[in-house]
């Protein structure tokens, strides 16, 4: 609806991270009224060029029409571009997202501290999200299992479990995880599988989730329709 309010998205910013030793661009959605808000919760994605493109993800058109419609609340969206920001044919995700220390450092402690110091966001782990598809996926539920004290609500979109080495025993390891978690796949797809094992840890560990499966396979055309989904079962004004 071209009378829908819309947010802005600003950037591509750029972060010097110590703990990768490299720069890290990123952009940003503030909700249409943004000047008028506080206290806002937040959301982290990764693979955030992709999300964030009206070819892709279509996000911020999701954004924009659920909160306009009062079935979110606003919330303050910070996009992670894996690209190389001088060298953008230069992909970064398979180096970053595969159960890498020092990418969870930079977005829990790094990115974090910056969005918190410059935007109207709440400083808190239950008004933050973290959200990724693929690999994504897998270092989202990386992060949140090393950085629980940061983001306890954790959107895993096909994950590909299936190259980690110990994301099992990192759950399986943890005590007293207060998480609220929503996994989404497709079928046919591949993470089938590693996905029961996965929630079959879930279970074991008391941890909360909900898991979505649809009819279409590892593809923006299965994660872009089940955004509303996600943001509606963690921002819901209802």
């Amino acid at each position: 609806d071209e009378n829908t309010p819309q947010g802005r998205v600003r950037g591509p910013y750029r972060l010097q991270s110590e703990a990768l030793g490299y720069a890290v661009n990123y952009s940003v959605y503030q909700p249409a009224g943004y000047a008028d808000l506080e206290n806002l919760s937040s959301m982290y994605v990764l693979d955030g060029h992709e999300y964030s493109s009206d070819d892709m993800g279509r996000m911020v058109i999701v954004l924009d029409n659920l909160i306009a419609q009062k079935l979110i609340a606003p919330v303050l969206v910070v996009f992670i571009h894996p690209r190389e920001p001088n060298r953008p044919t230069n992909n970064r995700r398979e180096s970053e997202y595969i159960e890498n220390p020092a990418f969870a450092q930079f977005v829990a402690e790094e990115l974090v501290l910056n969005i918190d110091r410059v935007f109207k966001t709440a400083p808190s782990a239950e008004r933050r999200a973290i959200l990724g598809t693929s690999l994504g996926g897998l270092a989202s539920a990386y992060i949140a299992v090393t950085y629980p004290d940061v983001f306890r609500n954790v959107a895993i979109q096909s994950p590909a479990f299936w190259v980690s080495s110990d994301l099992y025993d990192l759950y399986n390891a943890s005590e007293g995880l207060d998480l609220f978690m929503i996994i989404t796949n497709g079928r046919p797809e591949w993470d089938a599988d590693d996905v029961a094992d996965f929630t079959t840890i879930l279970d074991e560990k008391g941890i909360y989730y909900w898991y979505v499966q649809v009819n279409e396979g590892h593809s923006w055309g299965n994660w872009s329709a089940l955004l509303d989904d996600i943001l509606i079962y963690f921002w819901s004004m209802g």
